[in-house]
């Protein structure tokens, strides 16, 4: 006798005597094989909980608008106390898909959510909400609501795959910081700034250059307990994701393609990047902020990205299998981006932060950056691997941007533990970069705080294992 596990099933084998007897066993088993086979497949379509958009009007041919159809079934499913709300195969064109609370969004194999082009004149995105803390970061990182997907104040939420989010529809423009487009050279001086000489409400005429535009392919604020899973998105838009005050967020096997930023975690606590492709010629491909979007300082900590890949290959031609050359430059004329970063935006620091068996290739590499007079404390970078990367391989820039109100920069230390300094540096008007020549490196700026001594962190970062190839050199 012996005994067969199947899932969570077991039986026993007997043996039989004789070829008819041993012909009905191994008929039996074929049986039982094939019931097994099946519930395992039943187990990765929706269930009873799951609400087909089609049920709720979605056509998916890619041409007619399907928003009312989705958020019809995402209504109806957080009514019900929560469900999945399913995309078969299809092409669904949409504007803003708003996502509630307890509702996960499946898109099926072959489904495609594709984000609709405003200049049809069949709909437009959400308005971006007001936001009376847009002083400090660009418009981008200011809204949410004006997006393919947003969700505010949402918990136990998800987006799983192995479907698509085809961003073809969505700008990656939006204006920049308020506070530029005002008289004073730093925020601080703007209070004291007469009247005549403010520019008349720039918030306004931004909100008008972006009326109707869409610039992010998934945007949340303020929620927890978020998944997303096992999908792909192409071309996003300014970011393909943007997490602003979210805690308790798992990215686990996505693969993105994208004009501009790809995965942007501000603010964030309690974060797990893993199993992630992203390709990002144009700017950052994985990147930390901590913004004074929500109204005060907020630490992005205890984050780790690990196992995952970004790179700068032509657009589109990552997915394609491609992996294009052809572009030389970004936008900001250096060299192709797609890049793991710690700010630029970081009145809130970073804390706790794990990098490790990451690939970075044709990318800008790593950077660690702090500006807002937030502290880098407790990171740690191991088992990475750079190919092919533009000049700085690796950079840490501190400095005194004030890009934030009340700035209070404490003293700040990135300093491997056994390494000495080799760079060459500069300084200008409170702001010191230095490039690295070495990648063990040891940086330390101290600018006047006003914050108690007890309060200063000066915490290190340790950069260890890290293999890197670049042209025309051996590797080192």
């Amino acid at each position: 006798m012996r005994s067969l596990r199947i899932g969570g099933w077991r039986t026993r084998l007997y043996p039989c005597p004789g070829k008819v007897n041993g012909d009905r066993a191994r008929v039996a088993l074929a049986a039982l094989l094939t019931l097994a086979a099946g519930t395992w497949l039943r187990g990765a379509e929706p269930g009873p909980a799951a609400y087909d958009v089609r049920a709720f009007g979605a056509r998916g041919d890619g041409t007619t608008i399907d928003t009312d159809a989705i958020n019809k079934a995402i209504d109806a499913a957080a009514a019900a106390g929560g469900g999945t709300v399913h995309f078969p195969a299809g092409t669904y064109a949409s504007f803003s898909v708003r996502l509630k609370s307890h509702v996960i969004l499946s898109l099926g194999a072959g489904a495609t959510l594709l984000a609709a082009d405003p200049a049809s004149g069949q709909g437009r995105y959400d308005a971006p909400e007001p936001n009376e803390h847009d002083l400090y970061q660009d418009f981008g990182h200011s809204h949410w609501q004006n997006s393919l997907i947003w969700g505010i104040g949402v918990e136990d939420v998800g987006i799983v795959g192995p479907g698509r989010i085809d961003g073809k529809g969505l700008t990656r423009r939006g204006p920049g910081a308020r506070w530029k487009q005002k008289t004073g050279d730093r925020p601080l001086s703007m209070a004291a700034a007469p009247a005549a000489n403010v520019a008349d409400d720039p918030e306004a005429a931004a909100r008008s250059q972006m009326e109707g535009l869409g610039n992010k392919a998934i945007a949340l604020k303020l929620s927890r307990h978020v998944v997303l899973r096992d999908f792909s998105i192409l071309q996003g838009g300014h970011f393909a994701v943007l997490a602003t005050g979210v805690d308790d967020l798992t990215i686990d096997n996505v693969k993105i393609d994208t004009n501009r930023d790809g995965l942007d975690i501000d603010a964030c606590r309690d974060v797990r990047i893993s199993n992630t492709s992203v390709n990002a010629p144009n700017d950052d491909a994985i990147v930390l902020k901590s913004t004074y979007a929500l109204g005060y300082r907020r630490a992005t900590e205890n984050v780790t990205i690990t196992n995952c890949q970004v790179t700068g290959y032509d657009l589109g031609t990552f997915f394609g299998g491609a992996y294009g050359r052809t572009q030389e430059q970004a936008p900001d004329r250096d060299g192709v981006t797609g890049r793991i970063k710690l700010g630029t935006e970081s009145n809130g620091g970073f804390k706790n932060i794990t990098i490790s068996n990451c690939v970075f290739d044709r990318s800008r590499g790593l950077a660690l950056e702090t500006v807002d007079g937030g502290d880098i404390e407790d990171v740690v970078i191991t088992n990475v691997v750079m190919r092919d990367v533009s000049s700085p391989k690796s950079f840490s820039t501190i400095a005194s941007a004030r890009s934030t109100p009340a700035l209070m920069p404490a003293d700040v230390q990135i300093c491997p533990s056994t390494t000495k300094m080799r760079s060459s540096s500069s300084c200008t008007f409170g702001y010191c970069f230095w490039k690295s020549r070495a990648w063990n490196q040891c940086v330390v700026a101290r600018f006047p705080s006003s914050r108690p001594a007890a309060a200063r962190t000066n915490a290190p970062v340790q950069i260890d294992a890290i293999r890197r190839d670049w042209r025309g050199a051996s590797r080192r």
